[in-house]
């Protein structure tokens, strides 16, 4: 049994199965956030951008770990968007776009509620997506 553990971590098939869960995580979170914004509710924006907060958050600690950039598990959002794209790990263009997302989820999580349209959070969705695709996917095909 332990041997063929160590076999799964050696070739990998560990990390194909973190990758696995956590994406589906990331599908639910974000399929959650959808569903709220399609309600066209004001009180459900905010929790949509906080759900879509919290799936970029993780999703920049994944990248930051997957290219073996040292955390502290005080991270936030801004200083893990400020690591990853002075690592070179994305451009700068990406870096302005994660401080958009993560002024609008400080809307959402400091009771700022009201200050988030839902076309800010709708784009902050597809742009997290189109993110995590880029920086989480393209890693995973490389396993």
């Amino acid at each position: 049994m332990l041997c063929a553990v160590k076999e799964d971590l050696e070739f990998g098939a560990i990390g194909r199965l973190e990758q696995i869960v956590s994406s589906t995580f990331y599908a639910d979170f974000l399929n959650m956030a959808q569903a709220l914004l399609y309600q066209n509710r004001a009180e459900f924006v905010d929790i949509a951008a906080f759900l879509v907060g919290a799936v970029l958050e993780n999703g920049l600690r994944r990248i930051a770990r997957n290219h073996e950039v040292t955390l502290r598990e005080s991270e936030d959002i801004s200083s893990l968007n400020h690591k990853l794209a002075d690592a070179k790990i994305y451009n700068d263009l990406w870096r302005q776009k994660i401080q958009l997302w993560n002024k609008l989820r400080g809307n959402a999580d400091h009771a700022r509620f009201g200050r988030n349209s839902s076309s800010d959070i709708s784009h902050m969705l597809a742009g997290v997506r189109d993110f995590l695709i880029d920086f989480l996917a393209s890693y995973a095909g490389r396993m």
